[in-house]
């Protein structure tokens, strides 16, 4: 039997511990590893365990525990379960298939969300990180700041389609003048006098009579 690396072992378990090690509360980035664990509630509903890990930052990989469980009200169902594996990908479309509680907890496999971590403390005085139901969200670009506060404010988002920034008022327009010197209208109408009087019969002077021998 080869010697046992401790060292190595060491390692490996404190990097393991830091998983699970309490998440700071805010809003994190995370992806589904694993196939969710199908199990039931107290009330022999089923519900689909995930365990999710986060995506980056100084607590990168670490983990929390959800449930998706289905319930007798119709509000939370709508909000917390169809809701919130609608933010995850499976809306209307998938569950109009009637997928087996096997096949909805291997759709979850791979799946990425944002959703806000707060802390719990249960009946033996243990603190937990949960993610709040119904925070959950479609994953966007850029993971947000490890650890930010959920209470604050979100950063402001620009608008879709903003309006084009105030350039230089326009130029008035101004009409052309003739330079100096120039008439008002070189091309328009030329000014006549009285009209020529025209020659008529009484007005055309009658020769003189040849000469006579």
């Amino acid at each position: 039997m080869p010697a046992m690396d401790w060292t190595t072992l060491r390692n490996q378990a404190e990097e393991g511990a830091k998983e699970f090690a309490l998440l700071d509360e805010g809003m994190y980035n995370f992806v589904i590893k694993d196939a969710a664990k199908v199990g039931q509630t107290s009330k022999e509903n089923p519900k689909f365990s995930i365990n999710p890990s986060v995506e980056s930052g100084e607590r990168a990989n670490a983990r929390v525990w959800h449930d998706f469980s289905v319930s007798d009200s119709a509000y939370a169902m709508k909000t917390y379960f169809f809701g919130e594996l609608a933010a995850l990908g499976l809306g209307n479309e998938f569950f109009d298939t009637n997928p087996t509680e096997q096949q909805i907890a291997q759709a979850l496999q791979g799946k990425r969300f944002v959703a806000e971590v707060y802390h719990e403390t249960g009946n033996d005085n243990k603190v937990r990180a949960k993610i709040r139901s119904g925070s959950i969200q479609p994953a966007v670009g850029a993971a947000p700041s490890v650890g930010v506060p959920g209470g604050l404010p979100a950063a402001p988002v620009a608008a879709a389609n903003p309006l084009p920034a105030p350039g230089a008022p326009a130029a008035p327009v101004v009409a052309s003048q003739a330079p100096s010197g120039a008439p008002e209208n070189p091309w328009g109408p030329v000014a006549t006098g009285a009209p020529a009087p025209v020659a008529t019969a009484n007005t055309i002077p009658i020769p003189p009579p040849f000469p006579t021998a």
